[in-house]
């Protein structure tokens, strides 16, 4: 798959600092590549081939965190050829679109 070198580069920028997860537990980037490593979730570039519009967009934002329920999400923030700012959220295990919000 092809992924624009603004996107990469993009992803390189947002993936150095520490994840934060929404039970105050923080995740360094050697904990996301271990679980990456271990099968636990998906890497980015899966991520991708599982939704390739998100490689088509501006990334914003990125984050992985742990739901109400214990799933790792990724949720992307991405601005879309139209100019509009999209909240996607991501299974961070399967890559299964969780939801999809567009805001003003």
């Amino acid at each position: 798959m092809l992924i624009s070198n603004w996107f990469r580069y993009s992803l390189m920028i947002v993936l150095v600092p520490i994840w934060t997860l929404a039970n105050a537990e923080s995740l360094g980037v050697d904990q996301v590549r271990m679980l990456v490593e271990a099968g636990e979730i998906l890497s980015l570039e899966e991520i991708l081939t599982h939704n390739p519009s998100i490689s088509d967009a501006r990334l914003l934002d990125l984050e992985l965190e742990r739901d109400d329920s214990g799933k790792l999400v990724y949720e992307f923030e991405l601005l879309n050829s139209n100019n509009l700012v999209i909240e996607l959220e991501i299974d961070a295990a399967t890559g299964a679109l969780l939801h999809e919000e567009f805001e003003e």
